[in-house]
């Protein structure tokens, strides 16, 4: 995906040609024709909310203390 937006870019903004583009990136022409008349793909937005995150590190010291306290329990098993 970041290579289509590259192609597009600077065909767009720096109004280069498929041709100028393929020098550029190393692409074949039809490479670079094809991507740029195919249709837009979106690319996921990940939301990184105040909640998430602090459930994610909830979760993440809740697991380290599972494992923490299970190796303290197995040493005092094996003693």
């Amino acid at each position: 995906m970041d290579m289509v937006g590259r192609i597009r870019r600077l065909h767009s903004r720096g109004k280069k040609s498929a041709r100028e583009i393929a020098r550029i990136t190393g692409l074949s022409r039809n490479t670079v024709a094809k991507w740029l008349q195919g249709p837009v793909e979106v690319a996921p937005i990940h939301h990184r909310t105040t909640d998430r995150v602090r459930a994610h590190i909830l979760l993440c010291m809740l697991s380290y203390y599972v494992e923490w306290h299970l190796r303290g329990k197995r040493t005092a098993i094996s003693s």
